[in-house]
């Protein structure tokens, strides 16, 4: 018999089931997610100069970029129990998933209205997360188990970033037009697009995502700090975010479509990343995308640099944020460059 003040569900206290609730808000919110790209657009297609309009379409567009926010806070302060935490994560990837899906459905010609299924997919991960019954209180994970795929995703990550160095400058140079942008990407594609090279560049990228997930499962069994936090968020992001790229480069532009990957796929042209209803959402994509992929290296560098330097801990921490500052002016100048800034 069930004590008194027991739940009959699953034996978890109504408490519990309260915390849970609360828990599953920034489900609620990533699931409204595209309401905001689309208000966004409704907005800025009056053309209308007005304050109030040009305001509006800041905020509409800002509230997209909330959500991945929202997510990374309640990973690292929200309810103690890791299905939930690791659902946090998931709204992290918010931008990168709804972009991964669009693709995914325009390339099926899918007759089920996109955003329908995206409802049923935030529907379906909070149903699952409340009847989930797992709860952890700092329950620990395998620390050399952890130890060791964080060291080999560590080792391939530096091949990776080589590659992912060079492509973010390549698209500093989107502020000079298409043609400079496509004269450097044929510079790099000399080297990552030769037979030998491609193919273990996309393994090694897979290698990435699928040991980036291993950790992220690993760590999320419990709270941890926010720096370790926040790798794991920028990771998570990053897996989804190269597995939606991965596919629209190399399976819908070159096989789909049967075109280039060029400046013009990738700034969706004619129609432009801004004013289009449907590529508005390669604006937070892209964005963040830059984002994480500078944090997520810079975060790896600094636990790097803390085992050698433990006794310089303050330093390490401030020119962290100086990048992470970096970071962020990096992927604007970009995602400006993108969406059509030229200088």
């Amino acid at each position: 018999m069930k004590m008194q003040g027991e739940s009959i569900i699953s034996g978890i206290t109504p408490s519990a089931h309260i915390s849970r609730a609360w828990g599953l808000i920034p489900v609620f919110v990533a699931a409204i997610y595209p309401l905001f790209l689309q208000g966004f657009h409704s907005v800025i297609s009056t053309r209308k100069d007005e304050i109030s309009f040009t305001t509006t379409a800041i905020i509409l567009l800002g509230a997209a970029f909330i959500v991945p926010i929202l997510g990374l806070i309640f990973a690292m302060k929200g309810p103690d129990f890791a299905n939930i935490r690791r659902l946090a994560y998931m709204v992290v990837t918010t931008p990168a998933l709804y972009t991964l899906l669009g693709t995914l459905q325009g390339m099926t010609r899918s007759p089920i209205p996109e955003d329908l299924v995206w409802y049923v997919l935030w529907f379906s991960f909070g149903i699952l997360t409340i009847l989930s019954t797992k709860e952890t209180k700092d329950k620990p994970s395998n620390p050399e188990f952890t130890v060791y795929w964080k060291v080999i995703h560590g080792l391939s990550a530096t091949l990776v970033s080589i590659f992912i160095v060079f492509h973010i400058t390549n698209h500093f140079f989107s502020l000079k037009g298409a043609d400079t942008y496509n004269a450097v990407m044929k510079l790099g594609e000399k080297v990552y697009r030769n037979p030998f090279v491609e193919p273990i560049l996309i393994i090694f990228f897979f290698f990435q995502i699928l040991t980036g997930i291993q950790l992220m499962w690993r760590w999320s069994t419990r709270s941890v700090p926010f720096y370790q936090s926040f790798q794991v968020a920028s990771g998570i992001y990053l897996a989804v975010f190269l597995l939606s790229h991965l596919n629209a480069v190399l399976i819908y532009a070159r096989i789909y479509l049967n075109i280039p990957s060029d400046f013009a796929f990738g700034s969706a042209a004619p129609a432009g990343i801004i004013q289009d209803p449907w590529n508005i959402r390669l604006f937070p994509y892209y964005t963040l995308g830059v984002f994480f992929a500078l944090c997520h290296l810079m975060t790896g560098i600094r636990t790097v640099a803390l085992v050698k330097y433990k006794s310089h801990r303050t330093t390490i921490s401030r020119i962290w944020v100086a990048m992470i500052l970096v970071s962020g002016i990096a992927s604007g100048i970009i995602i400006a460059g993108m969406s059509g800034v030229r200088i």
